[in-house]
């Protein structure tokens, strides 16, 4: 017999196992299905913000075990020079992107969320009262469809949005070498217009997040190169990806609602991701 499930959360990075762990902790019966089986490596500078923090905090969700290092110094650096950010706290909390979604993914299945590893090909509202999620391997069926699916989000096309438009790119590495510890790099001078650089420590060991993005697209893979090597380092794997930088056109419809860069929530400035709000997402399910 297939399973009904209350909701069913395409994509289990921070905004689907968010929505999956706030559903899940109000006694839905929810499914998260994802192509990768976790942890799994995600380009992304891995930085989060105060704001971030005492969100998670809120939720009953302790980052200790997964903080790679706190920058409570961070160097701006931009067109009239360069300023230094100091707070007693830190201002940017530096995790590894594999190891901070695998931790909030495992606290959604720790309160009963089930977790599929299959690809999402399409979904199917047909009108009726539910939903069916199609995927390579299976078909699974759910009163309403959170869409966690990322830039590429196959249930935002579904939706009618044009997921090409108003999309950044960014490109990052896992850099060696020697820098400045326990302080955040950003540096507003590597891109002429519309983009910045960072490097942020990954917790000594001589490892950076170094990266660059823009609003304009363009293969920035040579600029990221020489942009670590100006800093002395010696770049990894180099891994691109696009950031969606407006919010989509149309977010929801009866029963489907786009979270997280599937819904284009990515801040146009700095490029930083939105986690699933539980403020909207868990009404959501009672209103409809």
């Amino acid at each position: 017999m297939d399973i009904m499930y209350d909701a069913i959360i395409v994509g289990a990075g921070p905004a689907g196992s968010i929505a999956a762990y706030v559903a899940s902790k109000l006694g839905f019966k929810v499914l998260i299905i994802d192509r990768f089986r976790f942890p799994r490596f995600k380009p992304c500078g891995g930085g989060l913000t105060q704001k971030s923090i005492l969100l998670l905090r809120s939720l009953g969700l302790d980052l200790n075990g997964v903080v790679r290092d706190e920058c409570r110094r961070v160097v701006v650096i931009n067109s009239a020079g360069s300023f230094i950010l100091t707070d007693n706290d830190p201002i940017i909390t530096v995790v590894s992107r594999d190891e901070f979604d695998n931790y909030l993914l495992s606290n959604a299945l720790e309160l009963g969320t089930d977790y599929i590893v299959d690809r999402v090909v399409s979904v199917r509202t047909n009108g009726g009262d539910h939903v069916n999620v199609i995927g390579m391997d299976n078909t699974y069926i759910g009163r309403y469809v959170i869409a966690a699916d990322g830039a590429n989000s196959i249930v935002a096309k579904y939706l009618g949005n044009d997921i090409r438009r108003n999309t950044a790119m960014a490109f990052m590495t896992i850099a060696h070498g020697n820098y400045f510890d326990n302080t955040c790099v950003i540096d507003m001078t590597r891109i002429k217009w519309g983009g910045y650089s960072w490097i942020f420590p990954r917790g000594g060991g001589g490892e950076y997040d170094v990266g660059i993005g823009s609003i304009h697209w363009d293969n920035y893979r040579a600029q990221l190169i020489r942009y670590v090597r100006d800093a002395g380092l010696r770049e990894g794997e180099i891994r691109g990806h696009p950031i969606p930088i407006k919010s989509r056109e149309r977010i929801t419809s009866k029963r489907i609602v786009l979270v997280g860069d599937a819904g284009g929530f990515a801040d146009p400035i700095t490029g930083g991701r939105a986690f699933s709000t539980p403020c909207i997402v868990a009404p959501w399910l009672h209103w409809h």
